[in-house]
């Protein structure tokens, strides 16, 4: 069974990536640009403040023409950051629209992307969550169930749930995990059926199918589970325990879905699926399956040598360890090389050297160097999470090899 690792690793929205930004200096004509910005934004706030009160003179507080001014209102704020008066005028636009058009009205919806964006810059998670859980509710009014707004309501609601679990928004991050999954997996099934099981529509769905399966694997929590929704019955105790028991399983099943998905389209791209191989082998690795790892690792070899003819990819793909789990929607707190911003804020990091054994476990670990120089106890807690760890060997020739030497940082909380 995979290790307890959630510490170690956050989920990145499957939809959204954060980089570093290049450091831009600032030119005086860069300067007068940006004060020019918010004195046109200011003038559009005057504005629809006067508008606002002018339609509340002519035709009291709920005038037909007042949600379209108030929800633009909203959005000036949010524009330049004041997102606490935005919200206050998104929740007054939510109201407005539905005493114009009912309780059902999808018209909100536009309205509730953007107060849900305001809230995420507040951080105010609790109110972010029942936002998202209304959004879900007023799709299933509105929409059939295999609608292609539908579905990808599906998959941001999945997406909100399984970042909410990584990143500790909720008192009862379990209950996002588990949602997420069922979530997850009922989209997976109406992706399938409606374009089929080979259509490439179906790749997002599985990636994140197996990122919650993979935080299945990997949590501790064992307690009966609240569904959220009202009127439902408890899930029983053991629905965690079933889950993970079937977990290596499952993730299995879902790579090989997605290998024969890439190898059917009419246009390959071999890229894609060596990765897709790799993911497989990567996953048999991470449970103790060394033989089968072995075998598949091998196999994904042997496709990259006969697709990848000019050595584009294979050199990156083979040619040192890849730290595990390899998905492109996680990152791990480890890097090999230290990003920009670790250098200029208070983030704990230890630089390490080991040896990687051809199983892909870490060995002769020392520590480089490490910040704050003098922190002990983050010391021990990188070279724990270096033994507890697992990686992709080098692979030459289609063999499992040993590498010395790998060094890395190990970000610490």
């Amino acid at each position: 069974m995979l290790a307890h690792r959630n510490s170690t690793l956050y989920l990145f929205s499957l939809l959204v990536y954060w980089a570093a930004l290049p450091t831009i200096a600032v030119t005086p004509s860069d300067v007068d640009s940006n004060n020019t910005a918010k004195r046109a934004q200011q003038k559009s706030i005057e504005y629809y403040q006067t508008k606002i009160s002018q339609l509340e003179l002519q035709g009291g507080a709920y005038s037909n023409e007042l949600g379209q001014e108030v929800l633009s209102l909203g959005t000036a704020y949010q524009t330049i950051n004041q997102h606490e008066l935005a919200v206050k005028q998104f929740e007054r636009a939510l109201h407005l629209n539905r005493v114009d058009e009912g309780l059902y009205s999808k018209n909100q919806l536009p309205i509730l992307k953007k107060l849900i964006t305001s809230l995420k810059a507040q951080k105010r998670w609790k109110l972010v969550n029942n936002w998202y859980h209304y959004q879900y509710w007023l799709h299933t009014l509105n929409y059939n169930v295999d609608d292609d707004k539908m579905l990808k309501n599906m998959m941001d609601f999945a997406n909100w749930n399984l970042k909410s679990y990584s990143q500790g928004y909720s008192d009862m991050p379990i209950d996002h995990l588990i949602t997420a999954y069922k979530t997850l997996e009922k989209l997976t099934e109406l992706i399938s059926t409606k374009y089929g099981e080979t259509h490439i529509e179906n790749i997002g769905a599985l990636h994140g199918l197996m990122i919650a399966n993979y935080f299945v694997a990997i949590s501790s929590e064992t307690r009966a589970i609240q569904t959220g929704q009202e009127n439902q019955p408890m899930i029983g105790p053991s629905t965690i325990g079933v889950l993970k028991r079937k977990s290596f399983r499952v993730g299995k099943e879902i790579v090989n879905k997605e290998i024969k998905i890439l190898t059917n389209q009419p246009v390959k791209d071999h890229l894609r699926i060596v990765n897709a191989m790799l993911k497989l082998a990567d996953w048999e690795l991470m449970y103790g399956k060394t033989q089968s790892a072995t075998k598949d690792y091998h196999i994904a070899y042997q496709y990259a040598k006969e697709h990848d003819t000019n050595n584009n990819f294979r050199q990156q793909l083979f040619s040192k360890p890849i730290a595990l789990p390899n998905f492109p929607q996680l990152t791990l707190n480890s890097s090999e090389h230290l990003p920009q911003q670790s250098t200029s804020t208070h983030q704990q990091y230890v630089h390490a050297s080991f040896n990687v054994t051809p199983n892909g476990r870490a060995r002769a670990i020392k520590v480089l160097s490490a910040k704050p120089k003098s922190t002990s106890s983050i010391r021990a807690k990188a070279v724990k999470f270096l033994r507890a760890s697992r990686f992709r060997p080098r692979i030459n020739n289609g063999l499992l090899a040993a590498t010395e030497h790998t060094k890395l940082h190990i970000f610490v909380d």
